[in-house]
C-alpha cells in the first residue's frame, strides 16, 4: 500500500477500497444485515423493548357502563312453556286396604306405581292383636307402601283417593307423603318430564 493510500475503518459508513493517491474512490454497498436499532450514542445504552412498553401504555377500547354483561342471567320471556311440575306420592296403609287403593289410583288415569311390603309403626301407641287365637304385642306391623308420580294437577286428586280409600278412623291407618321431583328420565327412550312418567 502506498503512503497515500487511506484504510478505511469500521464504523466510517460504507467500506472503501483502498488505492493510491489520485485515483478514483469506489463505494461499495454492502448490505446492511445487522438488527435495525434506534440511532444512539453507541456509549449509551439501547432499550429495544420501548416499542412493545409503548403498546402497552396505550389505552383499551372505551366500555359503555350502560352495556350489560352478557353473562348475566336474562328473565324468560313471559309467554314461554315452562315444563310441568311432578310429585311423588308415597302413603303407608293397611294392607286389606291395598286393592281399594290401587284401583282408585288407576281410575284417574295413573299407570306407574310401585308397591311393596314394609314394617313399621308412626307415633300411634302400640297395642296387641290376635293372631291364630292368641294375643300378642306387634311392635312393628306390616304395612304396604304404595309410590306413585305425577303431574302437579294429578296430586290433590291422587290424595283424596287414598284417604277416601285407606282410611278406617283408628289408629294405624298410615300417611301419606307427598315431595317435588326435579325430574323424570326414561331410561330406554331417554324421555324426560312427563312423558317419563
Amino acid at each position: 500500500m502506498g503512503s497515500g493510500a487511506r484504510r478505511s475503518r469500521v464504523g466510517d459508513g460504507p467500506l472503501l477500497r483502498s488505492a493510491p493517491l489520485g485515483t478514483k474512490w469506489e463505494f461499495l454497498d454492502v448490505p446492511n444485515t445487522t438488527l435495525n436499532l434506534p440511532t444512539t450514542n453507541r456509549h449509551e445504552p439501547t432499550d429495544i423493548f420501548a416499542g412493545a412498553r409503548s403498546h402497552e401504555s396505550r389505552p383499551g377500547p372505551r366500555v359503555d357502563s350502560k352495556l350489560k354483561p352478557t353473562g348475566a342471567p336474562q328473565p324468560a320471556p313471559p309467554d314461554a312453556v315452562q315444563p310441568p311440575q311432578m310429585n311423588r306420592i308415597v302413603c303407608f296403609i293397611r294392607p286389606h286396604r291395598l286393592e281399594q287403593v290401587k284401583s282408585a289410583i288407576a281410575a284417574l288415569g295413573v299407570t306407574g306405581m310401585s308397591v311393596s311390603d314394609v314394617r313399621g309403626r308412626g307415633n300411634s301407641p302400640e297395642k296387641s292383636d290376635w293372631f291364630g287365637g292368641e294375643e300378642g304385642l306387634v311392635a312393628l306391623p306390616i304395612r304396604s307402601r304404595v309410590e306413585v308420580v305425577a303431574v302437579d294437577d294429578l296430586t290433590d286428586e291422587i290424595v283424596s283417593a287414598i284417604l277416601e280409600n285407606a282410611r278406617t278412623g283408628e289408629d294405624g291407618d298410615g300417611k301419606i307423603f307427598v315431595e317435588k321431583v326435579a325430574d323424570a328420565i326414561r331410561i330406554r327412550t331417554q324421555e324426560r318430564g312427563e312423558p317419563a312418567i
